[in-house]
């Protein structure tokens, strides 16, 4: 964890070298949802900008982008296609309309000049994007990996040559771009496996919590959180299946067999049949752009004594971050991403794919009655997302990688020449990201 002090930036590296700049970097933030919604993407876009503006320089929002129409004929086959298959042809997953997408990208910067372009979770959309500039992406999960592990009902539903195309494509892209920024290690082995990228240009750092710092519970608040008699359970996101709501719902009822009366709430998603609990709340949407709304749900996360989800399919799991911000441990499944939003005994637990809900129940009792345990998880979560799950740990390592990748001309234009702080120690070296030299962890 870096020492306290003024924010770690690009600005602060510059003039720690003497050098003075003469503009900040102007950011090309290249995203398909409003930068502006909180809730599209777990509200990714949103604090990725702000983390970039505080951290690296100026975010020039060049979208978002309308998605170009396919030829009414392609979209009277395709339909066709798919009531009599079942199967989905992706028009985004074709080389012309990657080529169109890259057109608005190119026109969009003839407006707003940019000195870095950021590819927010837009993958194959931009593969076929040719510029000058160096190119900056974010991913979360390869489609090849998407597919191994299932769950992802519009990965799922793919034509088999939509399946071709877009992998063909994210290859393309992923070689190309300058570097990548990787969410988990998951993301990062498909990479290496799927599309053989380079190493190097590989950098590991973790999503954060989608919460403003103001909306942070103070430390001590949370270092003096008890588990509650009731044992609250929460439950955010959606949908039910891919989620485990069934798994959490049987979690509750065999809890009850273990002899604790506990209490179940569920927010963003609706069961498919109707469930009827004495002890259950089902909250079926909380929009986190009204303030109102936003402060229920950091209320509930301020209650709960445990964040329950199971995902059947996770990229990477932005709730358990917020979960631990509020110093709630987290029970969930080692799937996908998810082992980089939780560490076993740090932030919470973890249980294989194929466990049970008495597994859980089992779990989550044995913490509940470890009283000395329990408010151990409750100040390593915190304290874990204090050193790596908040948008400024990632700010800070995503400044790291830009500073590597700029070319330079770039940086001479910018702040007369970028030089690493070898031996500075107030490099971030740790945290976020381990290793500046190589980018992975």
């Amino acid at each position: 964890m870096c020492p306290e002090g003024p924010p770690i930036t690009l600005d602060w590296w510059f003039r720690r070298k003497g050098c003075f700049m003469g503009e900040r970097l102007r950011i090309g933030f290249i995203s398909y949802t409003p930068i502006q919604n909180r809730w599209t993407s777990s509200g990714v876009a949103y604090s990725m900008a702000q983390s970039l503006s505080r951290y690296c320089g100026e975010v020039v929002e060049l979208g978002p982008f309308p998605r170009p129409a396919p030829p009414l004929l392609h979209r009277i086959f395709w339909k066709l296609e798919r009531q009599l298959t079942g199967r989905s042809v992706r028009w985004s997953a074709t080389r012309r309309c990657c080529d169109l997408a890259a057109q608005m990208v190119l026109q969009a910067i003839e407006r707003k000049p940019c000195d870095l372009l950021f590819v927010a979770l837009a993958g194959w959309r931009v593969a076929t994007l040719r510029h000058s500039l160096p190119v900056l992406v974010m991913t979360d999960g390869t489609l090849p990996a998407m597919r191994r592990m299932g769950g992802y009902r519009h990965v799922e539903i793919m034509a088999r040559r939509s399946v071709c195309q877009a992998c063909a494509l994210e290859r393309e892209a992923m070689h190309h771009f300058t570097a990548i920024i990787s969410s988990s290690h998951w993301a990062k082995q498909s990479l290496r496996h799927d599309y053989d990228v380079d190493e190097d240009k590989i950098f590991v750092i973790r999503n954060a919590a989608n919460i403003e710092a103001s909306e942070v519970p103070s430390l001590d608040e949370v270092n003096g959180k008890q588990c509650s008699r009731d044992c609250r359970l929460l439950m955010v996101g959606g949908p039910w299946d891919r989620k485990g709501g069934d798994i959490v719902w049987e979690t509750l009822l065999a809890l009850e067999s273990l002899g604790i009366q506990a209490h179940l709430t569920i927010v963003g998603c609706q069961p498919p049949v109707p469930l009827v609990h004495p002890r259950l709340n089902i909250i079926p949407f909380l929009d986190k752009n009204k303030p109102q709304e936003a402060r229920r749900l950091f209320d509930l996360y301020r209650k709960a004594d445990f964040f329950i989800l199971p995902s059947r399919a996770e990229a990477f799991g932005i709730v358990y971050a917020e979960a631990s911000a509020f110093g709630l441990p987290s029970v969930a499944t080692d799937v996908g991403g998810v082992s980089d939003a939780v560490r076993p005994n740090i932030n919470g637990i973890l249980l294989p794919r194929d466990a049970a809900p008495g597994q859980y129940a089992q779990a989550i009792a044995e913490i509940y009655h470890d009283h000395a345990r329990y408010c151990r998880l409750v100040r390593d979560s915190r304290q874990f997302f204090d050193q790596e799950l908040n948008w400024d740990a990632w700010g800070r390592s995503v400044a790291v990688c830009m500073k590597k990748m700029l070319p330079p001309d770039l940086a001479a234009r910018v702040g007369n020449r970028l030089q690493a702080s070898d031996g500075d120690d107030r490099t971030c070296g740790e945290g976020n990201i381990d290793s500046c030299s190589k980018g992975v962890i």
